[in-house]
């Protein structure tokens, strides 16, 4: 930018302005700043308009010398034409030329250009022509006589200083753009901050400003203000076997309901605050917040409890197939309930939990009582991950008997927890938590290792061995490596595969993923068995019944036990057997508690039996002496152990 101020033969004579240095200097860190290179612009173009023959001799000279690309014009006319073809940034006029007309050539310059025309400089002015040319507007007037030396020098500066001013108006507009851009950009933030990216609901930030805002708002006398927690069940194996871009389907789906639901008749009747936006939020992976004002009772919230559960519990079809799911609502209330948006929220998200602790498609509401058993869940969950270092974990053993032989030929394997402060626990106190808590493949883990150690231990023993039926939780198909851990604990305990037998849940194979279906069928080539526990009580193991790798069927207690409708359960249980048998697989009783029991199962074609008639589990120590007994008829059970 300095190249044009910058003459070596002329620097010694004229010094620029220390300001117009300093000025210089700003607009070069400017330009820096800015990504701007004016250094690199074409030259300056400059028109001369006079008459006189020494000026149009020296005039083109001077400026040609500081880098300027010059026009010389005659007469107005022709200065009028070079100003509209070739736009110059300045126009030198001397004052003393006359057109034809009469009329100063500089004054009718000035009144015809616009603020974006060129600079004029009028030169060799008079007294008079000063002050004229000043009040015209010229940016510059120099008396006679004409020095063109001078005047290049004082036109440099002018075109420096045009284009310092150009460049501030450039830099002021990018400025002004990249700030509109940032406050677009910020808005954009917060309203993304504030919106929930998957479905388009408030999130949790939002629903929890909007909570407090209207806790604090006047409501009529005795109303109260409902929050209520809404969680998917078992979501998180939808995720395991269909996959998250499913998952986030349903969310999606779900979200539209819930908002049709939310702006139905029944709801806007109970809804005074006028918060609509913020009533409905999603405030985690599979978590809905909801916002009714002006309840008197729980009792008012009956009927939007059925219109959700109808809602929500129609199919989702999504990814080319159809899922059913079951959500569980909690219910906590202000100001019974809590002071703050949090504290209400957190109540009712107790009670969203205690409410999938009861079998999960229910609603609860908070009771203080929520908080002791938040707590003790809590601990339950730090205890139970120092259980393992502890050796406090435990398995006990319940017999299978052939149906025909009466003989024992399995034993199941079943968890035990040997708690310090709360001694043996069973699997409901506990396996819940091992879930929430991550835990249920390195428990898994050491079930199957254990069990496989003490079966080896029997058999050195003189045993007669038999099937080890182990559990094994979905989880460890989806999360863990399954097939190499029980190929690790056969080679451990130097076992025939055949003799381990795998038993999953029903549940587990809801639209199961093809991982689930690559492991199982890894591990039916490692030789062991795979069996279906509680069959009959998930929704789609039926449909895939022939594409599993699977040896066995393990029918329901309740179709065995005699709950409910005893006649019709049984009637399944039969319709079960015949079907499990024309698919070539072998079919395990469950429950079998009552002499009259076992001879219903046993008519039913079952090939081999479980229950408390037989025995209850038993810690392995004392598995040898109960095989002996099982098989030669002389035991007999006393008390009775949950499975």
């Amino acid at each position: 930018m300095l190249r044009l101020l910058k003459s070596p033969d002329l620097d010694e004579k004229f010094d620029l302005p220390r300001e117009i240095r300093r000025s210089a200097k700003r607009l070069e860190r400017l330009d820096e700043t800015l990504g701007l290179d004016l250094s690199e612009r074409s030259p300056e173009r400059a028109l001369v308009v006079c008459s006189e023959r020494t000026s149009r001799k020296w005039a083109p000279r001077w400026l040609k010398q500081l880098g300027f690309d010059v026009d010389l014009a005659t007469t107005g006319a022709r200065a009028r034409f070079f100003i509209e073809a070739k736009a110059p940034t300045l126009v030198i006029v001397e004052a003393a030329m006359r057109d034809t007309d009469g009329g100063r050539v500089y004054s009718a310059l000035l009144k015809s250009l616009d603020d974006e025309g060129p600079s004029v400089v009028v030169v060799g002015a008079g007294r008079g022509d000063v002050v004229e040319a000043t009040a015209q507007g010229a940016v510059d007037v120099s008396r006679r006589p004409i020095d063109w030396r001078l005047v290049s020098r004082r036109a440099a500066v002018i075109a420096a200083s045009r284009r310092a001013g150009e460049a501030v108006d450039r830099a002021r507009k990018i400025v002004g753009r990249a700030l509109d851009e940032l406050r677009s950009t910020r808005e954009l933030l917060e309203r993304k901050a504030d919106v929930d990216s998957l479905t388009g609901l408030p999130n949790r930030r939002v629903f929890t400003s909007v909570l407090q805002r209207a806790f604090s708002a006047p409501r009529p006398a005795g109303s109260e203000i409902a929050v209520l927690y809404l969680d998917i069940d078992n979501f998180g194996s939808i995720n395991e076997c269909a996959g998250r871009d499913c998952g986030d389907e349903i969310l999606r789906a779900m979200s539209r309901r819930l908002t049709r639901c939310f702006e139905s008749a029944e709801l806007m009747s109970v809804r005074t605050t006028g918060l609509v936006s913020a009533s409905l939020a999603r405030i985690g992976g599979d978590e809905f917040a909801l916002m009714i004002s002006n309840v008197s009772s729980t009792e008012h919230l009956k009927p939007l409890f059925e219109r959700f559960t109808s809602e929500l519990s129609q199919p989702y079809e999504v990814c080319g197939s159809k899922y059913y799911v079951s959500t569980s609502f909690g219910g906590a209330m202000y100001p019974s309930h809590g002071q703050t948006a949090e504290e209400v929220l957190h109540h009712a998200e107790l009670a969203m939990l205690e409410a999938k602790e009861m079998g999960g498609g229910v609603q609860c509401y908070y009771d203080p009582s929520l908080n002791e058993k938040a707590n003790q869940r809590v601990s339950l969950g730090r205890d139970l991950r120092q259980a393992l270092e502890r050796d406090e974990l435990a398995l006990h053993y319940q017999p299978l008997i052939d149906r025909v032989s009466g003989k024992v030929t399995a034993v199941e394997a079943l968890l035990r927890w040997r708690h310090p402060e709360r001694g043996l626990l069973l699997p409901d106190d506990f396996l819940s938590v091992a879930e929430s808590e991550a835990l249920m493949v390195p428990i898994g883990r050491w079930v199957l290792r254990e069990a496989c150690r003490q079966l080896r231990e029997w058999m050195d023993a003189g045993v007669e061995p038999v099937r080890m039926l182990v559990n094994v939780a979905h989880r460890q198909l989806t999360h863990g490596d399954l097939p190499r851990e029980v190929e690790e604990s056969l080679s451990a305990s130097g076992l025939d595969p055949r003799l381990l037998e795998l038993e999953l849940s029903e549940r587990g194979f809801l639209g199961h993923g093809l991982n689930v279906l690559a492991a199982l069928r890894k591990l039916s080539r490692l030789g062991v068995s795979l069996a279906i526990d509680d069959f009959g009580t998930g929704e789609s193991a039926i449909v895939y019944l022939k594409q599993l790798p699977i040896d066995a069927l393990k029918i329901d207690r309740s179709y065995v036990s005699g709950g409910g409708d005893g006649e019709g359960n049984a009637t399944i249980g039969s319709a079960m057997v015949a079907m499990a048998h024309g698919l070539g697989l072998k079919v395990v009783a469950e429950g079998v508690e009552t002499p009259e029991r076992k001879g219903v199962v046993e008519a039913g074609g079952c090939d081999e039996l479980q229950g408390f008639l037989f025995s209850s589990a038993v810690a392995g120590d004392q598995v040898p002496r109960l095989l002996n007994d099982l098989n030669t008829g002389t035991h007999s059970v006393v008390g009775r152990e949950a499975k």
